[in-house]
């Protein structure tokens, strides 16, 4: 019968050096895993949305703040759906069916057919039967159908207009971007009850969000717009990214500090230097603290708070320039101001008006 060896403990002694390597190895390959979760979590919060070939730019790094706004704009100063259709008529501009942000249909853009296109912004009030025989008695021709139908388009319909854009801050610059527009008609049933307003086709696109007009020439001014926004709500406006859990203020306000827009005040309207900014907004939405000198003598007053937080505007009011460039046929905006509202403790913590800032 063998004798069992005994242990050569010098082995035993070299076991931490051995198992020591392996076991950090394992733990390293942990937390890198564990990082890498977070990161990806991080990452998907951000970017809030499935990209479109109209939104993939904001993948950018310093692109910091993207939303979707659409409105339902009604140019008073000049009819923009009358001219669209009056160039579709003429073949002079492309349409496609209704394209709509944030969902996949944004990416395979359908055309129209120019020859069929004045077809389909013909008024549902104008889809009557039509008589077969013209004014002398004479029998329609098929073919001259469809320049009948059109010669009854009425464009004075078309009154409102979609307007899909994108606001987004690049490099603490606050910009606005429409990728397209579409003109929107009355929505009825087969028995011509009203049902509402709704798009019937898509046009203007735009392929470069930083797009700017060759000459100023060539763009139509349509009108000035007003728009607020409750940054307390969710749904008002459909953001695609944003750091930090930031909301558009807080992302633009470190850039208003530093002077990278005009700040005023909203009632004297004149300007405050950046150093100013905090001291003025502390004075509007702090009531101020007596202090008191040994004797129990009130010896002046005291704000409160020494920074103001960007988190205490409740809403803001966006007011916009829109222009039509004829040549490119996009339409555009510049941004003109934004007004931040606050709640006043002197107003029954109603939101008012405090801040105005200007963008060069």
């Amino acid at each position: 019968m063998k004798k069992s060896k005994k242990p050569n403990w010098k082995y035993f002694n070299k076991a931490p050096e051995i198992i020591s390597p392996v076991r950090r190895f394992f733990i390293m390959k942990k937390i890198l895993t564990v990082l890498f979760i977070l990161i990806s979590s991080v990452s998907f919060t951000q970017n809030l949305a499935r990209p479109t070939q109209f939104d993939k730019f904001i993948s950018k790094s310093y692109v910091e703040w993207a939303a979707y706004v659409n409105d339902q704009v009604r140019f008073e100063k000049e009819h923009l759906n009358k001219v669209l259709l009056e160039r579709l008529i003429k073949k002079e501009i492309n349409a496609a069916l209704p394209v709509y942000n944030g969902i996949n249909d944004a990416n395979p853009i359908i055309y129209l057919n120019k020859d069929s296109a004045g077809d389909i912004l013909i008024d549902p009030a104008c889809r009557l039967p039509i008589p077969e025989y013209d004014s002398s008695g004479n029998p329609i021709i098929p073919d001259l159908r469809n320049e009948i139908i059109r010669n009854r388009i009425n464009p004075d319909s078309l009154l409102l207009t979609d307007i899909t854009q994108i606001l987004f801050i690049e490099d603490g610059v606050f910009k606005s971007y429409v990728p397209l527009i579409s003109p929107m008609n009355s929505i009825k049933t087969s028995m011509g009850i009203y049902l509402g307003q709704g798009s019937f086709l898509s046009t203007c696109f735009n392929f470069k969000y930083n797009y700017r007009p060759r000459k100023k020439s060539n763009s139509l001014f349509l009108a000035e717009t007003t728009r607020k926004i409750n940054l307390d709500s969710a749904g008002v406006i459909s953001t695609i990214k944003q750091l930090y859990n930031r909301n558009l203020i807080e992302t633009l306000w470190p850039y208003i500090l530093l002077g990278k827009a005009d700040a005023f005040s909203i009632e004297t309207n004149t300007k405050l230097k950046k150093e100013e900014i905090n001291q003025y907004l502390l004075r509007k939405t702090r009531i101020p603290v007596p202090t008191y000198d040994s004797t129990g003598t009130v010896s002046g007053f005291i704000l409160p708070q020494l920074d103001f937080s960007p988190e205490e505007f409740t809403e803001i009011e966006l007011i916009q320039d829109w222009y039509y460039n004829y040549r490119d046929n996009i339409v555009f905006n510049k941004i003109k101001e934004l007004l931040l509202y606050v709640k006043s403790p002197s107003v029954n913590e109603e939101s008012i008006p405090i801040l105005k800032i200007v963008f060069n």
